[in-house]
């Protein structure tokens, strides 16, 4: 299964969210073969993180035209909003 993941503050901003993500990744790779592509903002900045909610909608749609993901998971508030859009135009 092939999943894409957002999520608006990644590395080196360490957090619940970034631990929970990594985690789980961690799990499903070695226990039921799923391939990830995480997305995330490249800063923990909020006007950046806010900026990023829009420039991601683009950015997964190509990744989809090439990697035909099956799950899309929105981690948090901002990166739920560009999930929802996304989801609504990929079906």
């Amino acid at each position: 299964m092939k999943i894409a993941i957002f999520i608006d503050a990644w590395f080196p901003f360490t957090g619940g969210a970034q631990i929970q993500i990594k985690n789980l990744i961690h799990i499903l790779e070695k226990d039921y073969d799923c391939r990830f592509s995480v997305l995330h903002s490249p800063s923990a900045n909020i006007l950046v993180r806010f900026l990023w909610s829009i420039w991601v909608i683009p950015q997964a749609i190509f990744l989809y035209r090439k990697y035909k993901f099956d799950l899309i998971h929105s981690h948090a508030y901002w990166p739920g909003i560009p999930g929802k859009i996304i989801s609504k135009i990929l079906n």
